[in-house]
Formats: structure tokens, C-alpha cells, sequence
């Protein structure tokens, strides 16, 4: 019995080398930049300061919601000003630009105002769109409607990174199924 309790100790100890040996080793390892996965993920190219970097944050069939990061700016604690562009597709399935609006959001709360605003579907061929100046009042939102998930993305950044967009929109999972007790 002392044998076997000998050889199980020795076994023991080798494992616990092995562990951390192996947890080490990943502690020192440096991260290998990943290519582009199959499942949609796109890494964007590097946008400079000032260029519009629309990212997507919620879409469907008949819209696409876009807001411009680099021209996110925090004007206090509480209130952040963006871009927000809204696309649909054409007859031949190309995104066709139907409005761009400049608005505030108030982080702390549920509201917004629009501080001028741009639509695209109104101006013949060739023609510039007019840019309307509202600088409107405060209006409320429910949190579970567009603005709030334009809210979250830029009052409160995800955690994916910049220039990577999720396979997926924000908000495009389908909501969860409520929870079945068993008897």
C-alpha cells in the first residue's frame, strides 16, 4: 500500500508541474492577430480623424441604422451628440441614403432632440440635399425603440471593438423565449 500511495503522490505532483507549466506558458504567449472569420466578421480598414465612420446598429429588410463614431462627442456628463444615417435598398438590392440627422442624447435619460437633419429621398438627380435646422426640444423615448439601442451604443460602447462589425446588428437577436417552469 505505501507503493501505490508513493507512485499516486507522484502522479499527483507531475499533473500539478504539467498545470503550470501550461498556464504559464499561456500567461507569456502574445496574441496572434485573427484574419477574418467566416461567420461575417469584417475588420474595416483604418478610417482617418474627421472621415465618416458609419457603423451599423440595428438593421432589417427595409432599413438600415448607421451612426457615425468618429463624430460622437461628449458635450457634458450626460449629453453626447451624433450622426445617425438611414439607408433602404433600392430595386436592385444597393443601399440608397434616405436621411442623415444630427442629434443629442441624454444619457442619463430616455430623450433626445434633433439638431438638424438631412433627407435625401425629396432631391431630383443631381441635386444636394437641403439641410433643415431644428435644434428641437427634449423629447422622451421608450428604451426598447431604436434610439434607446443608439443610446446604448454610444452613451454606453459595446465591447466590440472599433472597426469590426458584429455578424449580427445590435438588436437583431430574436427577444428570449420566457422561462417554462416544470410542475
Amino acid at each position: 500500500m505505501k507503493g501505490r500511495g508513493a507512485f499516486l503522490m507522484g502522479l499527483i505532483a507531475v499533473f500539478i508541474v504539467l498545470a503550470v507549466s501550461i498556464t504559464c506558458a499561456a500567461q507569456t504567449a502574445q496574441p496572434q492577430p485573427q484574419p477574418p472569420t467566416a461567420s461575417g466578421e469584417q475588420v474595416k480598414k483604418e478610417v482617418p480623424k474627421g472621415e465618416p465612420q458609419w457603423r451599423l446598429y440595428m438593421g432589417n429588410e427595409t432599413r438600415r441604422y448607421y451612426f457615425d463614431s468618429n463624430s460622437i462627442e461628449r458635450l457634458d456628463k450626460r449629453v453626447v451628440r451624433v450622426w445617425e444615417r438611414i439607408t433602404q435598398p433600392d430595386k436592385d438590392g444597393n443601399e440608397v441614403e434616405k436621411v442623415q440627422t444630427l442629434m443629442e442624447l441624454d444619457c442619463g435619460s430616455s430623450r433626445y432632440r434633433v439638431i438638424a437633419e438631412k433627407e435625401f429621398g425629396s432631391a431630383r438627380a443631381g441635386e444636394q440635399p437641403e439641410a433643415r435646422m431644428q435644434n428641437g426640444p427634449w423629447t422622451y423615448f421608450e428604451q426598447d425603440v431604436i434610439l434607446g439601442i443608439l443610446q446604448d451604443n454610444v452613451c454606453f460602447p459595446l465591447s466590440t471593438p472599433a472597426g469590426v462589425v458584429p455578424p449580427k446588428p445590435v438588436g437583431s437577436e430574436a427577444p428570449p423565449k420566457p422561462p417554462t417552469f416544470k410542475n
